[in-house]
This record gives structure tokens, C-alpha cells and sequence, in this order.
């Protein structure tokens, strides 16, 4: 399927070429502001792509360069003192930032991940899906406490937005997990669940906790409800399938019956080239 799309997109060329650009067409648009005709959903998914297939560091290139597009849309737009419109090309540097350090972590390199989210943070001061991204990368290197005090700039933020429950909630059960207290992150993961039952970290770290608890069954209940509420999601996540095929291998003799049954239910919903891997069928 990612050949596939990259083939489709080779047969257009370079999008960030002057064809794909309004002011290349003054006929057509004359009363249109300069810019690129690619819609940026596009440009994001040809800067991916590479990744999909095994080209991480290419996405990063790609990626960056969507990035100064965006500071430059953010720099011409600040003129005509449209602030809404600006925010939004803020809004999308944020994110392809965000990107690029998710190919960081793919690439195994957390320093700059780390770094570039400390950055990021910075300048995107407001942002609690960046602070949370920062906080789960401490965890991952073993650094709680710069963990809690990034989680912190999220719950300060939720005091003004109630919205943000979840996420305060489901970051304090990433504490609580690094920390081994498997009893009260199962119980924080909870609530998550009770806001947002579809909710794919929650229901993966809960079936885990209730693993570490001796609660085998209940962690294979939590991530098959989770499949039958958000199948085309659990589809594309080889960690909560791979998680599931593993507890059926310590629940069940049975358990290849259940992993062929669990890869032909998934083939309905995951892409072409997903790998069967995650399902230990040998």
C-alpha cells in the first residue's frame, strides 16, 4: 500500500515546485494569495511515507521543509494581522515538530528527541500534547522526576480546561507505572476508560497493569473490547497486538486458534503491508 502511494506521488513530481504554486497561474488566480495548491494534508503524507518504508531520516528532511514553509506562511500572514489564520500555521509547525521527533525515537536516537521536545517546548509554551510528548520521553529515560514536572505544565493547564482530564490522567498513570505501583496506575487507567473507552494507550497500559496485578483474564478482555470499539485503530497498532497475542499465549493452549482468528479479524481493518509479525504465529 506505501509503494503504492509513493509511486502515485512520484508521478507528480516535486510538489514544492512553481507549477503547484497560484502565483504560477496569475490568468487563473489572480485575486488568490501566493502559496502552494497542494493541499498541506498531501505534503504531510509525501514527507511520511519514506518512513512507512523504512526511510525515517528522509521523512525528517521532508518534514523540515514543511516546517520553514510554515514559518514563512506565519511571517507573510502577520502582516495582513490575521491572527486566527496564523495560529493555525503555528498549530502546524507544532505538529510536524512532533512528527520529527517520533522518527527520532524510530531511529533510536532519544537525545535529540529529547532535545528537540525541549525546544519545542519552548516555543510552544501553551501546547499540552508537547509538554505530555516530554514527559513520556523522560520516561523512557528513566528520568521521573524531569517526567513529573513536565506532566505538571499539563495540569496546570487543566485547571482552565476541563477537557484535558484525560490527559492529566493517563500522564500521572505513566508515573505511576515507571514507578512500579501497578495497583493505583490500573485505578487511574480506569478513569481514563470511564471518559474515553476508546481510548488505545489506556486500554493497552491497563491490560498491562492487570498483568503485573495476576489479572490475565482482565487483560485480555480490555484489549478485545477495545477491538470491538475501535477495530480500524487497533488494526494499526502492533503494540496492542502484539500485547494480546502474547496474553493468549500465557491464558489459553488454544492460543494459535485465537491468534489466527485475532490476524483474520485484524485483516479487515489494517492496512496492505502490515506486518504479521506482532501476532507470534511461529
Amino acid at each position: 500500500m506505501h509503494s503504492l502511494a509513493a509511486g502515485e506521488l512520484t508521478r507528480l513530481g516535486d510538489l514544492n515546485s512553481k507549477k503547484f504554486h497560484y502565483e504560477s497561474y496569475p490568468d487563473i488566480y489572480s485575486d488568490h494569495s501566493p502559496g502552494s495548491i497542494v493541499p498541506f494534508e498531501l505534503l504531510v503524507l509525501a514527507a511520511r511515507i519514506p518512513a512507512f518504508m523504512g526511510n525515517s531520516q528522509e521523512s525528517i528532511n521532508r518534514l523540515y521543509r514543511i516546517i520553514f514553509t510554515c514559518k514563512k506562511m506565519q511571517l507573510e500572514i502577520k502582516k495582513t494581522g490575521n491572527v486566527e489564520e496564523q495560529q493555525t500555521w503555528l498549530d502546524r509547525e507544532a505538529q510536524l515538530l512532533l512528527m520529527v521527533v517520533n522518527h527520532l525515537v524510530e531511529l533510536k536516537d532519544n537525545n535529540a528527541a529529547t532535545s528537540l521536545l525541549n525546544r519545542i517546548c519552548q516555543k510552544f509554551d501553551n501546547q499540552p500534547d508537547v509538554w505530555s510528548a516530554l514527559g513520556r520521553m523522560y520516561i523512557q529515560a528513566g528520568n521521573l522526576k524531569q517526567a513529573q514536572s513536565a506532566f505538571q505544565h499539563v495540569e496546570r493547564m487543566a485547571n482552565s480546561q476541563e477537557a484535558l482530564k484525560e490527559t492529566v490522567l493517563l500522564n500521572s498513570s505513566y508515573v505511576q507505572m515507571a514507578g512500579g505501583k501497578w495497583e493505583e496506575a490500573y485505578k487511574t487507567l480506569d478513569q481514563v476508560l470511564a471518559i474515553n473507552h476508546k481510548n488505545p494507550a489506556a486500554a493497552n497500559n491497563l491490560a498491562i497493569c492487570s498483568l503485573y496485578l495476576g489479572k490475565i483474564d482482565k487483560s485480555i478482555d480490555t484489549l478485545e473490547t477495545l477491538i470491538s470499539f475501535a477495530p480500524s485503530t487497533v488494526g494499526n497498532s502492533e503494540s496492542i497486538l502484539f500485547n494480546l497475542s502474547t496474553f493468549y499465549e500465557l491464558r489459553s493452549d488454544s492460543s494459535l486458534d485465537k491468534k489466527r482468528k485475532l490476524m483474520v479479524e485484524v485483516g479487515k481493518w489494517a492496512g496492505d503491508g502490515f506486518p504479521v509479525d506482532c501476532f507470534k504465529l511461529n
